[in-house]
C-alpha cells in the first residue's frame, strides 16, 4: 500500500497532477503500443495491462486499508468520489510514467524464456539462467511460463513422443526438432520468411489425422503466446478475422487446412506482416518483424508448388504411428501437459530449449520426404491421374492430348467429371510438381504434349 497520509490523499484526489503522482506510487505506468498508450501495473520485472475499472478498484482497495482520522471535514473517499470523472480518464492516464517493454529480446543468435524463478537464455554455446534482479529487461506478465526451471538432462515423455512420430529416424527427429526450435525463437530473419507445415505421411482418400500435429502446436503454446484458428470456421476475407492478434502474439496456428487451399493466399502474411483490426478500433499494422510466426496443420498437401511456395514452406510429415485407434495416452497413460507433474513439465521444457539451441546452431534441417510429392500430385490432380501418367507417359515422347484423354477415360471410367481442359491443366500441375518441362504443340488442328526433364 502507498505510504500516503490523509492530507496527502485529499491533495491527490483534488488535483490531476497529484493524482498521477499517487498512481505512480501504486506502480502504475504506461506502455505505448502502436501509438496508443496503455496503462499497466508493474511488479518487479513484469507488467500487465490494467483497465480503468481495475484502476478504480485498486485505488479503492488502498483506501479500505487506510485508517481514517478525525480533524478534517472531508474524507479521502468522498474527495475521490466527487472528482472521479476528471481523475479516471484515458487522457489523464496518458501522463503516467512511461516504461519500455521488450516485446522480443531475441536476436539472430539467442532466445530468451521467462520462467517463474529465472530468465533462461538459449544460444548456440549453451543454455544459461539469469536472475531477474540482474536483468534490465521488462516482460509482459502473460509471457511468463508458470513453472520453475531447473536444468535436467533426463529424458522426457515428450521426446519419446517425437521419436514415435518420426519412426525413430534420426534425420526426421532433427527436422522436427529444428522446426519447433524455429517456432520458439521469436526472431524473424527477413531474408528467410517461412511457415512450418505439419502434415500426415500416410496417403489416404479420406485422411482422418490424429497423428500428433495438434500436440506439437500445443507444445509450442506452452512456452510462447499462440492463437489457434480452426480453419474451416475462419473467414480469411473478414477484416476482423485476426482481431485477437497483437504484439504479444508469437504464433498463429492455422489448424486443419482443407484440401484445395492455395498456399499463396498466405504469402503476404508470411513475408510482409499482417493487419489486426478490432471492431470500433483503429487498424493495427504488424510489421514482418513484429508479426507472429505461422504454423499450419493439414491432412493434405497444399496447392502451390512453384519456387515461391517452396521457399516459404518447411514441411514435416508425421508417421502414422498414432491414429484414431492408437493415441499417445495409450503409450504414456496420462494426458500431455494437463496431467504432468512439475518434474515432467521441467523435463519437457529442457527438451524444448534443446530444440531452440539445435535450431540456432543448424537452422531449419530438411530431410528426404516420404510421400510429399505424391500427396501434392493427388491434391493438384487425382490419385488416378498420377497413376495413369506414371504408367502411360514416357519422358521425351510426343502424345496426342485427345488420345491420352480418351485412354484415361476408358481406364478410369469412374472419373466421369474430368474434361479435356481439366485433363490438360492436370498435366501442367504434374509437370510443375515433378519439376519437368511441359511442351505443348499444335499441328494440323491437333494438340500434342511432351514431358521432358528441365
Amino acid at each position: 500500500m502507498s505510504n500516503y497520509r490523509k492530507n496527502d490523499l485529499l491533495k491527490s484526489f483534488a488535483d490531476e497532477t497529484n493524482f498521477i503522482e499517487y498512481l505512480n506510487s501504486l506502480n502504475l505506468r504506461k506502455v505505448t503500443i502502436s501509438g496508443k498508450n496503455n496503462p499497466v501495473i508493474k511488479n518487479g520485472s513484469f507488467v500487465k495491462k490494467i483497465t480503468n475499472p481495475e484502476i478504480k478498484n485498486l485505488v479503492m482497495s488502498n483506501l479500505r486499508n487506510f485508517k481514517s482520522t478525525s480533524g478534517t471535514k472531508i474524507s479521502p473517499k468522498k474527495a475521490l468520489i466527487q472528482n472521479h470523472k476528471k481523475l479516471f480518464t484515458d487522457s489523464l492516464f496518458d501522463f503516467l510514467e512511461n516504461i519500455e517493454v521488450d516485446d522480443s529480446q531475441d536476436n539472430i543468435n539467442c532466445s530468451y524464456f521467462p520462467f517463474r524463478n529465472c530468465l533462461v537464455k538459449v544460444g548456440m554455446a549453451g543454455i544459461t539462467t539469469i536472475n531477474y534482479g540482474d536483468c534490465e529487461h521488462i516482460f509482459w506478465e502473460s509471457e511468463v511460463i508458470p513453472f520453475n526451471y531447473i536444468e535436467d538432462s533426463s529424458k522426457s515423455v515428450f521426446s519419446k513422443f517425437i521419436e514415435n512420430i518420426c519412426n525413430n529416424e534420426h534425420e526426421r527427429i532433427n527436422a522436427i526438432g529444428s522446426a519447433m526450435g524455429y517456432l520458439l525463437h521469436k526472431y524473424k530473419d527477413p531474408s528467410r520468411p517461412v511457415a512450418i507445415i505439419l502434415m500426415d505421411e500416410k496417403i489416404s482418400n479420406s485422411p482422418d489425422g490424429r497423428t500428433g500435429k495438434g500436440i506439437i502446436s500445443k507444445a509450442v503454446g506452452q512456452m510462447r503466446q499462440s492463437l489457434i484458428y480452426d480453419f474451416k470456421n475462419t473467414n480469411m476475407n473478414d477484416k476482423f478475422a485476426f482481431q485477437s492478434v497483437d504484439l504479444n502474439t508469437d504464433l498463429i496456428v492455422f489448424d486443419d487446412i482443407r484440401k484445395g487451399f492455395r498456399f499463396d493466399r498466405l504469402f503476404s502474411m508470411i513475408t510482409e506482416g499482417m493487419k489486426s483490426e478490432q471492431k470500433y478500433e483503429h487498424e493495427v499494422k504488424l510489421s514482418y518483424k513484429n508479426s507472429p510466426k505461422i504454423l499450419i496443420t493439414t491432412n493434405f498437401a497444399l496447392l502451390g508448388s512453384g519456387e515461391s511456395a517452396k521457399d516459404r514452406q518447411f514441411i514435416f510429415e508425421l508417421s502414422d504411428y498414432y491414429s484414431a485407434t492408437h493415441k499417445p495416452i495409450d503409450d504414456f497413460k496420462e494426458r500431455f501437459f494437463d496431467e504432468w507433474d512439475n518434474a515432467e513439465h521441467n523435463r519437457f521444457f529442457n527438451f524444448m530449449l534443446s530444440c531452440v539451441r539445435y535450431y540456432l546452431s543448424h537452422g531449419l534441417v530438411r530431410y528426404n520426404y516420404i510421400n510429399l510429392e505424391k500427396k501434392q500430385l493427388i491434391n493438384a490432380t487425382s490419385l488416378e491421374f498420377s497413376e495413369f501418367v506414371e504408367s502411360n507417359v514416357k519422358l521425351g515422347e510426343k502424345y496426342s492430348a485427345q488420345k491420352l484423354y480418351t485412354l484415361y477415360k476408358s481406364e478410369y471410367s469412374a472419373d466421369e467429371h474430368t474434361t479435356l481442359i481439366g485433363f490438360s491443366k492436370w498435366f501442367r500441375s504434374y509437370a510443375e510438381i515433378k519439376q519437368l518441362n511441359l511442351k505443348r504443340i499444335k499441328s494440323h488442328g491437333a494438340r500434342y504434349l511432351i514431358l521432358s526433364k528441365n
